[in-house]
């Protein structure tokens, strides 16, 4: 299978994705509050429908504890009528003491093909990091991509995919 194959099924998704229909309606809001501990608590969303149909999402949020302590996460979705779907969602926090987690994921389809990744990061407070990412993608023939991709601050990254053919063989991933 071409990697160009993948490539181009998550370009078309994206492009669905960012391309409104003329004469959206939709709607957005946002509410920031003092949080019983001692921090603040912001959360906003819209949504947005088209007179052709197609729809999309997002929504975010946050909150601290006035220690310097901060957690939060956001989504993002969209439909068309021509079938295609993607969602991704994601949460991070960061300590008073330097360290973080960043976890997310998204999911893709459409009549070419979907796409599954997530991944998450690391870094503790005294700067080692380490994260991972993992993504599957298929397309309308049925050749496929499995790959995943480590890091940590200790030994770099490190990198394995592997393409399939529509009957689960695998084969040379072209580049």
């Amino acid at each position: 299978m071409k990697h160009a194959v993948i490539m181009g099924t998550l370009l078309a998704f994206l492009s669905l994705a960012v391309i409104p229909d003329a004469d959206a309606a939709g709607g957005r809001g946002r509410v920031t509050r003092q949080n019983s501990s001692g921090g603040i608590t912001t959360v906003g969303g819209g949504a947005v429908q088209g007179p052709k149909g197609n729809k999309a999402f997002g929504a975010r949020g946050y909150t601290t504890d006035g220690q310097g302590n901060v957690k939060g996460g956001s989504t993002q979705g969209f439909s068309t009528t021509s079938g295609a779907q993607g969602v991704r969602a994601g949460t991070f926090s960061r300590s008073s003491d330097g360290s973080f987690q960043r976890q997310g994921g998204a999911t893709l389809q459409s009549s070419k093909g979907s796409m599954t990744t997530q991944g998450s990061m690391t870094k503790s407070a005294d700067g080692t990091v380490s994260g991972s990412r993992s993504t599957s993608a298929t397309n309308s023939a049925g050749y496929s991509y499995e790959g995943s991709t480590t890091y940590s601050s200790g030994s770099g990254v490190n990198h394995t995919g592997t393409c399939y053919d529509p009957e689960g063989n695998p084969i040379p991933c072209k580049k």
